[in-house]
C-alpha cells in the first residue's frame, strides 16, 4: 500500500512537470507572438527554430528538475504547493532570462529575423544559452533556501555567464559577429558547447543550500574564480592544442568545419562535467 502511495504521489509531481514544460512552451509562445514572429517561426522546415526551442525545453527540463530534488519539507500537500511555487517562479525567471538574452549575446542584429532567415547559428546560439540557463536556475534552485536567495544567487550567476561568454567572444581566434552574420555553423555550434560548458561549472558553483549572505557570498566568488581560472587555463588553452594539435581553430572556423566545431564543444562539455567535480 506504501508503494501504490509513493508511486501515485511521484506520478502526480511528474503530472506537475510536464503540466509546466507545455506552460513554457505557451510562454514562449506569448513572446514570440509580442515580437510579432509567430507565423514565421512556425514553418514547418524552420531548421534554426527547432533548433533553439530545442534548447528551450531542455533547459526548462534541467531547471524544474530543482524542485523535485529538495526533499520533503512536511507533509505532501506542503511538498507540493512548495513545488508548484518553485516551478511559477523558475519559468518567470526563465522567460526573462529569454527576453534578456535576445538583446544582449547577440546585440547586433534581431535575433527573430535571423531565425526567420534561417540562420541556423543564431539557433545554436540561443539554445546553448537556454541549455546554460536551465543549468544555471537548477542550480539556484536546488537545496534548501529562501526565494531571494535562489533569486539574487541565480542573478549573480547569470551575470558572470555573461561577462565569461563576453571575454570570450573579445578574445576569440575568430570574429565572432562575421560569423553570425555569415551564419557561419561552425561557430554556433562551438559558442553552443561554450554556453552549456560554463553553465555546467556556474551551476555546480551556486548550488548547495543556504546558510548565511556573507558565507554563501564569499563561498560563492571564490568558486566562481576558480572557476574562471580553471576555464582560461583549461578550456581556452589546452583543449585546442591537445585534442587538435595539427589543426589552427581559426581557420577550422573561418572555413566552417563543422566536424571539427563539433567534437571541440562536445569535448568542452565532458571536461565541465569533471572540472565541476572539483569545485563541488
Amino acid at each position: 500500500m506504501e508503494i501504490l502511495l509513493q508511486l501515485s504521489q511521484s506520478g502526480l509531481f511528474l503530472l506537475i512537470s510536464v503540466v509546466m514544460l507545455l506552460l513554457s512552451r505557451s510562454l514562449f509562445f506569448i513572446y514570440e507572438k509580442w515580437i510579432d514572429k509567430e507565423d514565421t517561426v512556425l514553418i514547418a522546415d524552420n531548421i534554426p527554430e527547432a533548433i533553439r526551442r530545442a534548447g528551450l525545453f531542455i533547459g526548462a527540463a534541467i531547471a524544474l528538475s530543482a524542485p523535485l530534488l529538495n526533499g520533503s519539507k512536511g507533509t505532501f500537500t506542503n511538498d507540493l504547493i512548495i513545488t508548484v511555487s518553485d516551478a511559477m517562479a523558475i519559468l518567470f525567471l526563465m522567460l526573462v532570462t529569454v527576453i534578456v538574452n535576445d538583446k544582449i549575446y547577440i546585440a547586433h542584429l534581431d535575433n527573430g529575423d535571423a531565425i526567420c532567415g534561417g540562420n541556423a547559428t543564431v539557433g545554436f546560439i540561443e539554445s546553448g544559452a537556454y541549455i546554460a540557463t536551465g543549468l544555471v536556475l537548477y542550480g539556484s534552485f536546488v537545496g534548501s533556501g529562501p526565494w531571494l536567495s535562489s533569486i539574487v544567487f541565480f542573478i549573480l550567476t547569470q551575470s558572470v555567464l555573461f561577462l565569461i561568454m563576453k571575454l570570450y567572444a573579445f578574445q576569440a581566434t575568430f570574429d565572432l559577429k562575421q560569423a553570425i552574420d555569415e551564419n557561419n555553423l561552425s561557430a554556433g555550434i562551438l559558442i553552443a558547447g561554450m554556453f552549456i560548458g560554463y553553465g555546467i561549472l556556474l551551476s555546480t558553483a551556486v548550488r548547495g543550500d543556504f546558510t548565511d549572505w556573507v558565507h554563501d557570498m564569499k563561498d560563492f566568488f571564490s568558486t566562481v574564480a576558480f572557476a574562471i581560472v580553471l576555464i582560461a587555463i583549461v578550456f581556452n588553452s589546452i583543449i585546442d592544442k591537445l585534442f587538435f594539435p595539427k589543426i589552427d581553430m581559426r581557420e577550422a572556423i573561418k572555413n566552417r568545419n563543422v566536424p571539427v566545431a563539433i567534437i571541440t564543444a562536445a569535448v568542452k562539455i565532458s571536461l565541465a562535467v569533471i572540472v565541476a567535480q572539483l569545485i563541488v
